[in-house]
This record gives C-alpha cells, sequence and structure tokens, in this order.
C-alpha cells in the first residue's frame, strides 16, 4: 500500500492568537498556551504533533487486526507524553497502549506490526528520539 503525497497549509494573520491549519479543506485552529501568548483554548502546535502519532497508531491498530482476523468488541486507547527541547525537537517519547477486549498475546502480535508499519511512528523512531511503550490489557 502506498501513502500518497500529504499537503497542508498554515496561515496566521497579524494580531490574532490563532493558526489555521487547512487539509483538503478541513481547518482546524492550532493555539497556544497563554505563557507562549496564546489563549489556551486550542491544541497547540506540539500536542497537535504527539496527536498524530497517537491517532495513527489507534488507525493502524484497527487495520493491522482486520487483516490479522482479530474479531469481537474490543477497544484501543493510546496514550503519548512527549519530552521537547529548543533546538532539537522530540527526544523522548512514552506511548501507552490500552486494550479492551483482547488477549495479551494478539495485543503483542498486533502492536509489533502496528510499530513496523506506522508512518508516524517510523518518523518518530528514526529520528533518534527514544520511545519507551507500555501495553495495558483489560
Amino acid at each position: 500500500m502506498e501513502i500518497p503525497p500529504i499537503r497542508v497549509n498554515a496561515s496566521y494573520r497579524a494580531g490574532d492568537s490563532l493558526v489555521r491549519v487547512n487539509a483538503r479543506g478541513v481547518v482546524v485552529e492550532v493555539g497556544e498556551l497563554p505563557e507562549h501568548g496564546g489563549r489556551g483554548d486550542r491544541i497547540t502546535p506540539l500536542e497537535a504533533f504527539l496527536a498524530g502519532l497517537a491517532s495513527c497508531e489507534a488507525f493502524m491498530f484497527r487495520h493491522i487486526a482486520g487483516t490479522m482476523g482479530v474479531e469481537g468488541d474490543y477497544s484501543v486507547e493510546v496514550g503519548v507524553r512527549g519530552d521537547f527541547k529548543f533546538g532539537e525537537g522530540l527526544v523522548h517519547v512514552d506511548l501507552e497502549l490500552k486494550v479492551r477486549g483482547l488477549d495479551r498475546d494478539t495485543v503483542e502480535k498486533v502492536f509489533e506490526l502496528v510499530k513496523n508499519y506506522c508512518p508516524v511512528y517510523n518518523s518518530i523512531r528514526k529520528t533518534g528520539s527514544v520511545i519507551h511503550e507500555k501495553i495495558i490489557v483489560d
């Protein structure tokens, strides 16, 4: 499967505290925390970055589990915490995968493939950022 090129535009108007991001006509407003001049009522760029990882992991889990024939009523929650440094970017990620309704062996097998195929996870891994993973199975 190939991933087509992705185009995203961001625009800012002087005096505004938001940046409008447009992808395929879908507009999302991104802001900053008050201590950085924002209102604190929108997701920040770094939160959006980590949200990309969390959501990609969740979608990939669903996709890979489906191709493996995993069935049943299960749920997946992906929590991500990142440490960033000015001038370096992302240096450390804690990724927590919480799955309900599947056995641990199945979750571990699916997650190994998720890590191999998730484009966001692999983009981060290739930067040399440390990724610590925790799996919780209910």
